[in-house]
C-alpha cells in the first residue's frame, strides 16, 4: 500500500493558511482585549467607618453581634451617661444662675434710673428757688440766696453721681436679656453637655453590617479609639484596576460586567462611574529637592516597561439574588464599550 505525499504546493498553502488562521486568531483576540477591556485585578469596595466614642466612659451595653446588620439609626452600644446627665444638670442651674443675676443686674439699672430722674427733679427745683432767690434782691438776706446757690451745686452733683451708677451698671449688665453674654455662654455650656449626653448612646450612621465587634460590657471606651467597624451597606462598587493602555477605550457610562470569584455563574451588571486620577507606581518617580517639588525619574535601561495599573471605579446596577457582596472579594471586569 502506496502512501501519497502531498505536493511541495500543498503543503505552502496548508501552512500558509495556518499562519493566516493563527494571525487572524490574534488580531481578533488583541481587539477583542484592547477594544472591549477587561481584568481579573478587581475587587469589591465599600465605605468601611471606623466607629468611634466622642466622648469617654464604660461601655454599660452593646446591643449588635458580630456582623449583625442594622437600619440606620439603631443603637449600637451605649457608654455609661452619669457623668453625662450630671453636666446637663449642672449647667441647667448654671443658665437659671445667669438669668437671675442678670435680673437682679436689670432691676439696678431701674433703680439707678429712678435716682436719676429724682436727683434731675431736685435739681430743677434748686434751680428755681435760686432764680427767684436772685430775683427777690433786697427782700432776702444774702445768706439765704447763697444757701439757695450751694443748693444748685449740691443737686447737680447728686446727679452726676447717680448717671454715673447708672452708666456703671448698664455697662455691668451689657445686653439685656436672654442677649447677655453671660446667659449666651450658659446656653453654650448646657447645649455642649446635652450633645455630649446624646453621644453616649452611639448608633448606626446608616444601613450597614457592623463587624470585628471585639466590644464588650465594662470596657473603657476613650474618644477617637475605633469600638468596631461598620460597612455601609449602600455604598457597594467595583474597583477595576485596568492597564494605562486599555483606558482609552473605556468611557463613563459603558456598562460593564462583574463576575465575582465567589458566585461565577452570577455575573453583576454596573456601568463605568469614574476613573482614578492618581497612582504611584513603584521605584519610578523620587520626589526630591526643595520642599519636594521636582520629581526626578529614574532612568531605565529596560526593553520592556510594564503598564501601570489605574483604578477605574464602576457602580452596580444590579445584583442577583442570592449574591452576598463583602468588600474586598475578587471580582472579573469586563468593559462593552457603547
Amino acid at each position: 500500500m502506496s502512501v501519497t505525499n502531498p505536493s511541495r504546493s500543498t503543503r505552502i498553502l496548508f501552512t500558509a493558511a495556518l499562519v493566516l488562521l493563527a494571525a487572524g486568531a490574534a488580531a481578533y483576540l488583541y481587539q477583542s482585549y484592547m477594544l472591549r477591556p477587561w481584568t481579573r485585578d478587581g475587587q469589591v469596595r465599600a465605605l468601611i467607618v471606623q466607629i468611634t466614642p466622642q466622648v469617654a466612659g464604660n461601655v454599660v451595653q452593646v446591643h449588635v453581634a458580630d456582623n449583625q446588620f442594622v437600619h440606620e439609626g439603631d443603637p449600637l452600644l451605649e457608654i455609661d451617661p452619669s457623668q453625662y446627665r450630671l453636666a446637663v444638670q449642672s449647667a441647667e442651674i448654671e443658665l437659671q444662675q445667669q438669668r437671675q443675676d442678670v435680673a437682679t443686674l436689670e432691676a439696678a439699672i431701674h433703680s439707678a434710673e429712678a435716682t436719676v430722674t429724682s436727683a434731675q427733679a431736685t435739681l430743677e427745683e434748686s434751680r428755681k428757688e435760686s432764680d427767684r432767690a436772685r430775683a427777690a434782691g433786697q427782700a432776702v438776706s444774702a445768706e439765704y440766696a447763697d444757701e439757695k446757690a450751694t443748693a444748685v451745686d449740691v443737686a447737680a452733683a447728686e446727679l452726676s453721681e447717680a448717671q454715673a451708677k447708672l452708666a456703671e451698671a448698664r455697662q455691668t449688665l451689657g445686653a439685656p436679656g436672654e442677649d447677655n453674654v453671660k446667659i449666651q455662654a450658659a446656653k453654650a455650656t448646657l447645649a455642649r453637655a446635652k450633645l455630649d449626653l446624646s453621644w453616649t448612646t452611639i448608633s448606626a450612621p446608616s444601613d450597614g453590617f457592623v463587624t470585628n465587634v471585639t466590644v464588650e460590657e465594662g470596657d473603657y471606651a476613650r474618644v477617637g479609639t475605633p469600638l468596631l467597624a461598620f460597612v455601609d451597606s449602600t455604598s457597594f462598587w467595583i474597583a477595576g484596576y485596568f492597564m494605562e493602555t486599555q483606558l482609552r477605550h473605556i468611557r463613563v457610562g459603558d456598562p460593564a460586567v462583574v463576575t465575582l470569584m465567589a458566585h461565577p455563574g452570577q455575573p453583576l451588571a454596573g456601568e463605568v462611574e469614574s476613573f482614578g486620577r492618581a497612582i504611584s507606581p513603584p521605584n519610578v518617580a523620587l520626589v526630591e529637592g526643595v520642599a519636594g517639588l521636582v520629581p526626578q525619574i529614574a532612568p531605565t535601561f529596560d526593553w520592556v516597561r510594564l503598564a501601570q495599573r489605574v483604578p477605574v471605579r464602576v457602580k452596580i446596577t444590579h445584583v442577583p439574588d442570592g449574591v452576598d457582596l463583602i468588600a474586598g472579594i475578587t471580582a472579573t471586569v469586563a468593559i462593552r464599550p457603547r
